[in-house]
């Protein structure tokens, strides 16, 4: 499981793509809370984070005490409120391989850019 929500003793996993949060039992993150909206907020699991956005819901979604009125990127043990109701997020660290694979990529993508960048010499 790469990253989850607890609310209330309760996990919810976060799987890749869109998990809607709100009152509805079908949900990915059913809350039974009389202050959560059908479909309150989402949850998006890209590969590169992980995003919350409040669905217009009328008791708001707030991360960190700060309302949501755009997307906001979550990191580990954030608190989010969904109406009256508070979750925590989890996101386990990226793994020593990930960290240096991503350096790697991001070196390769920086030496390309400089040759292609680079003046052409007129022999």
């Amino acid at each position: 499981m790469s990253s989850w929500l607890e609310c209330g003793g309760q996990r919810f996993p976060l799987l890749p793509g869109a998990n809607i949060i709100g009152r509805d039992s079908d949900l990915p993150v059913a809350l039974n809370g009389t202050t959560v909206s059908r479909r309150h907020a989402r949850i998006i699991v890209m590969a590169d984070g992980v995003s919350l956005e409040d669905s217009g819901s009328k008791n708001g979604t707030f991360v960190g005490g700060v309302r949501a009125v755009s997307p906001v990127r979550l990191a580990h043990g954030d608190e989010i409120h969904i109406g009256a109701l508070l979750l925590k997020f989890y996101s386990p660290p990226a793994r020593a391989g990930d960290r240096r694979n991503g350096r790697a990529r991001a070196t390769l993508k920086t030496g390309l850019l400089r040759a292609a960048t680079a003046p052409i010499s007129s022999q």
